[in-house]
Protein backbone atom coordinates (compact mmCIF):
# COMPACT_ATOMS: atom_id res chain seq x y z
CA UNK A 1 0.00 0.00 0.00
CA UNK A 2 3.05 2.71 0.36
CA UNK A 3 4.83 2.03 -2.43
CA UNK A 4 1.12 2.46 -3.97
CA UNK A 5 0.86 5.49 -2.22
CA UNK A 6 3.72 7.24 -3.23
CA UNK A 7 3.79 5.89 -6.80
CA UNK A 8 0.64 7.58 -7.05
CA UNK A 9 2.05 10.54 -5.64
CA UNK A 10 4.81 10.56 -7.98
CA UNK A 11 2.39 10.27 -11.11
CA UNK A 12 0.63 13.19 -9.84
CA UNK A 13 3.23 15.44 -9.67
CA UNK A 14 4.65 14.05 -13.11
CA UNK A 15 1.38 15.15 -14.31
CA UNK A 16 1.23 18.30 -12.42
CA UNK A 17 4.72 19.72 -14.14
CA UNK A 18 4.24 18.08 -17.63
CA UNK A 19 0.96 19.12 -18.17
CA UNK A 20 0.89 22.88 -17.80
CA UNK A 21 3.80 23.31 -20.17
CA UNK A 22 1.53 21.49 -23.29
CA UNK A 23 -1.13 23.66 -22.12
CA UNK A 24 0.68 26.79 -22.41
CA UNK A 25 1.90 25.75 -25.88
CA UNK A 26 -1.10 25.04 -27.10
CA UNK A 27 -2.59 28.74 -26.25
CA UNK A 28 0.22 30.03 -28.81
CA UNK A 29 -0.32 28.19 -31.84
CA UNK A 30 -3.17 27.65 -34.24
CA UNK A 31 -6.23 25.31 -33.21
CA UNK A 32 -4.33 22.41 -35.28
CA UNK A 33 -1.28 21.68 -33.25
CA UNK A 34 1.26 18.69 -33.81
CA UNK A 35 3.84 17.72 -31.19
CA UNK A 36 6.33 15.16 -31.91
CA UNK A 37 6.95 12.12 -30.18
CA UNK A 38 10.55 13.52 -29.97
CA UNK A 39 9.72 16.30 -28.09
CA UNK A 40 7.48 14.73 -25.55
CA UNK A 41 10.07 12.56 -24.85
CA UNK A 42 12.44 14.92 -24.40
CA UNK A 43 10.26 17.23 -21.77
CA UNK A 44 9.00 14.31 -19.97
CA UNK A 45 12.86 13.26 -19.30
CA UNK A 46 13.70 17.09 -18.34
CA UNK A 47 10.77 17.47 -15.77
CA UNK A 48 11.52 13.74 -14.49
CA UNK A 49 14.58 15.18 -13.31
CA UNK A 50 13.17 18.37 -12.28
CA UNK A 51 10.88 15.95 -9.93
CA UNK A 52 14.08 14.07 -8.64
CA UNK A 53 16.08 16.79 -7.46
CA UNK A 54 13.40 17.66 -5.67
CA UNK A 55 12.30 14.71 -4.41
CA UNK A 56 16.40 14.36 -3.20
CA UNK A 57 16.30 18.27 -1.59
CA UNK A 58 13.04 16.41 0.64
CA UNK A 59 15.22 13.59 1.44
CA UNK A 60 13.93 10.84 -0.81
CA UNK A 61 14.52 7.42 -1.19
CA UNK A 62 15.34 5.57 -4.28
CA UNK A 63 15.40 2.03 -4.70
CA UNK A 64 14.82 1.29 -8.35
CA UNK A 65 16.80 4.25 -9.51
CA UNK A 66 19.14 7.06 -7.49
CA UNK A 67 19.58 10.51 -9.11
CA UNK A 68 23.06 10.87 -10.34
CA UNK A 69 24.28 14.85 -10.47
CA UNK A 70 25.40 16.34 -13.60
CA UNK A 71 28.68 17.93 -12.52
CA UNK A 72 31.03 14.29 -11.89
CA UNK A 73 34.10 14.19 -13.31
CA UNK A 74 34.33 10.44 -13.27
CA UNK A 75 34.98 8.89 -16.57
CA UNK A 76 32.71 6.08 -17.66
CA UNK A 77 34.57 2.69 -17.82
CA UNK A 78 33.87 -1.01 -17.07
CA UNK A 79 35.90 -0.81 -14.10
CA UNK A 80 33.67 -1.72 -10.79
CA UNK A 81 35.05 -0.09 -7.25
CA UNK A 82 34.01 -2.34 -4.14
CA UNK A 83 33.89 -0.74 -0.68
CA UNK A 84 35.71 -2.26 1.89
CA UNK A 85 37.12 -1.50 5.85
CA UNK A 86 34.25 0.44 6.60
CA UNK A 87 35.03 2.92 9.61
CA UNK A 88 33.72 5.77 11.66
CA UNK A 89 33.98 6.84 15.06
CA UNK A 90 35.89 9.33 17.23
CA UNK A 91 34.84 12.22 19.56
CA UNK A 92 34.16 15.53 18.78
CA UNK A 93 34.05 18.77 20.87
CA UNK A 94 32.41 21.54 19.54
CA UNK A 95 30.51 25.09 21.38
CA UNK A 96 27.31 26.54 20.10
CA UNK A 97 27.20 29.09 17.54
CA UNK A 98 30.52 27.25 15.39
CA UNK A 99 30.80 27.70 12.36
CA UNK A 100 32.67 24.63 9.57
CA UNK A 101 33.28 22.14 12.26
CA UNK A 102 33.69 18.13 11.62
CA UNK A 103 31.05 15.71 13.53
CA UNK A 104 32.03 12.73 11.79
CA UNK A 105 34.41 11.55 9.76
CA UNK A 106 33.77 8.20 7.64
CA UNK A 107 36.52 6.03 6.73
CA UNK A 108 36.77 3.16 4.24
CA UNK A 109 38.81 1.85 1.18
CA UNK A 110 37.58 1.79 -2.30
CA UNK A 111 39.05 -0.92 -4.41
CA UNK A 112 39.62 -2.21 -8.10
CA UNK A 113 38.17 1.78 -9.21
CA UNK A 114 37.46 5.27 -8.30
CA UNK A 115 33.94 5.53 -7.22
CA UNK A 116 31.36 8.82 -7.28
CA UNK A 117 29.68 9.78 -3.75
CA UNK A 118 26.33 9.57 -4.68
CA UNK A 119 25.26 10.68 -1.30
CA UNK A 120 25.57 10.26 2.28
CA UNK A 121 22.21 9.62 4.90
CA UNK A 122 23.15 11.00 8.28
CA UNK A 123 21.73 9.89 11.66
CA UNK A 124 21.81 12.09 14.55
CA UNK A 125 21.01 10.40 18.15
CA UNK A 126 20.35 12.67 21.18
CA UNK A 127 22.67 11.23 23.88
CA UNK A 128 21.13 13.63 26.52
CA UNK A 129 17.43 13.48 25.27
CA UNK A 130 16.49 14.80 28.64
CA UNK A 131 18.21 18.63 27.69
CA UNK A 132 17.47 18.87 24.06
CA UNK A 133 15.90 16.38 21.34
CA UNK A 134 15.34 18.29 18.40
CA UNK A 135 18.11 18.05 15.95
CA UNK A 136 16.67 21.50 13.99
CA UNK A 137 17.52 23.38 17.45
CA UNK A 138 21.14 22.42 17.45
CA UNK A 139 22.46 21.91 13.51
CA UNK A 140 21.81 24.67 11.29
CA UNK A 141 23.39 23.33 8.33
CA UNK A 142 25.02 20.03 7.36
CA UNK A 143 27.40 18.83 4.39
CA UNK A 144 30.19 16.35 3.79
CA UNK A 145 33.87 17.06 1.92
CA UNK A 146 36.15 15.22 0.93
CA UNK A 147 39.59 15.93 0.02
CA UNK A 148 39.25 19.66 0.32
CA UNK A 149 35.83 19.54 -1.60
CA UNK A 150 32.15 20.12 -0.63
CA UNK A 151 28.81 18.37 -1.24
CA UNK A 152 25.70 20.96 -1.32
CA UNK A 153 24.68 22.44 1.68
CA UNK A 154 21.66 21.15 3.44
CA UNK A 155 19.49 23.85 5.23
CA UNK A 156 18.81 21.61 8.52
CA UNK A 157 17.18 24.58 10.96
CA UNK A 158 13.73 23.17 10.55
CA UNK A 159 11.85 20.05 11.56
CA UNK A 160 10.89 19.43 7.78
CA UNK A 161 14.48 18.65 7.22
CA UNK A 162 14.35 15.63 9.28
CA UNK A 163 13.08 12.20 9.12
CA UNK A 164 12.31 9.86 12.32
CA UNK A 165 14.93 6.90 11.96
CA UNK A 166 13.17 4.25 14.21
CA UNK A 167 14.57 1.06 13.62
CA UNK A 168 17.97 2.01 13.75
CA UNK A 169 18.08 1.52 17.58
CA UNK A 170 16.15 -0.84 19.46
CA UNK A 171 16.66 1.84 22.74
CA UNK A 172 15.93 5.03 21.20
CA UNK A 173 12.61 6.00 19.47
CA UNK A 174 14.21 9.68 19.01
CA UNK A 175 17.03 9.42 16.39
CA UNK A 176 17.00 11.46 13.41
CA UNK A 177 17.78 11.46 9.71
CA UNK A 178 18.90 14.06 7.06
CA UNK A 179 20.09 12.97 3.39
CA UNK A 180 23.07 14.85 2.14
CA UNK A 181 24.33 15.28 -1.56
CA UNK A 182 27.30 13.99 -3.06
CA UNK A 183 27.08 16.25 -5.63
CA UNK A 184 29.14 14.64 -8.16
CA UNK A 185 32.31 13.88 -5.71
CA UNK A 186 35.33 11.39 -7.15
CA UNK A 187 36.73 9.07 -4.11
CA UNK A 188 40.27 7.93 -5.46
CA UNK A 189 41.14 4.43 -5.42
CA UNK A 190 42.24 3.26 -1.48
CA UNK A 191 41.22 4.56 1.87
CA UNK A 192 39.17 7.43 1.79
CA UNK A 193 38.15 9.77 4.39
CA UNK A 194 34.63 11.64 3.96
CA UNK A 195 33.71 14.60 6.92
CA UNK A 196 30.45 15.09 8.07
CA UNK A 197 30.48 18.95 8.68
CA UNK A 198 27.92 21.49 10.25
CA UNK A 199 27.64 24.76 11.38
CA UNK A 200 26.09 24.62 15.22
CA UNK A 201 23.29 26.82 16.52
CA UNK A 202 23.33 29.65 18.72
CA UNK A 203 21.75 29.59 21.93
CA UNK A 204 21.54 25.64 22.68
CA UNK A 205 20.03 24.64 25.84
CA UNK A 206 21.83 23.29 28.47
CA UNK A 207 25.33 23.96 29.19
CA UNK A 208 26.88 20.22 27.48
CA UNK A 209 24.71 18.63 24.84
CA UNK A 210 26.11 15.04 23.52
CA UNK A 211 25.03 13.42 20.27
CA UNK A 212 25.53 10.38 18.65
CA UNK A 213 26.43 10.65 14.64
CA UNK A 214 26.16 7.61 12.77
CA UNK A 215 25.51 6.02 8.37
CA UNK A 216 22.78 3.88 8.91
CA UNK A 217 22.77 0.34 6.37
CA UNK A 218 22.99 1.07 2.84
CA UNK A 219 23.33 4.66 4.12
CA UNK A 220 26.23 6.15 2.16
CA UNK A 221 25.87 5.18 -1.75
CA UNK A 222 28.38 5.36 -4.60
CA UNK A 223 28.28 4.59 -8.49
CA UNK A 224 31.33 2.97 -10.18
CA UNK A 225 32.76 3.87 -13.42
CA UNK A 226 30.29 1.18 -15.14
CA UNK A 227 27.48 2.32 -13.53
CA UNK A 228 27.49 0.25 -10.83
CA UNK A 229 25.92 1.35 -7.38
CA UNK A 230 27.26 -0.33 -4.12
CA UNK A 231 25.68 1.22 -0.89
CA UNK A 232 26.96 0.58 2.88
CA UNK A 233 26.65 1.71 6.46
CA UNK A 234 26.98 0.68 10.22
CA UNK A 235 24.66 1.83 12.47
CA UNK A 236 26.82 0.45 15.23
CA UNK A 237 29.94 2.61 14.01
CA UNK A 238 29.01 6.02 15.59
CA UNK A 239 31.05 9.03 16.20
CA UNK A 240 30.06 11.04 19.62
CA UNK A 241 29.73 14.84 19.13
CA UNK A 242 30.04 17.11 22.47
CA UNK A 243 28.45 20.51 21.88
CA UNK A 244 29.38 23.20 24.79
CA UNK A 245 27.92 26.47 26.05
CA UNK A 246 30.10 29.37 24.56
Amino acid sequence: MKKLYRGSIVVFLCVALIVPSFWVHAQTQSQYIYVSEADIIASLIARLNELKQRLIALGATYTESEYVPPNTSLPRSSEEAFIEDYEMDGSYSVREDDRNVTIGTIELTLEESDAELIRVDVVVDPVTRDIEDDPDDVFEQLWIEHDGDRGDERDTSSKSAWSDSEGFDADSDEEYRVRLSGAGLVLEEGRVRIKIVADIASGIKGDEQEWEVFVPENGLRVRSPSGLYESLGDPDERAIVTIRER
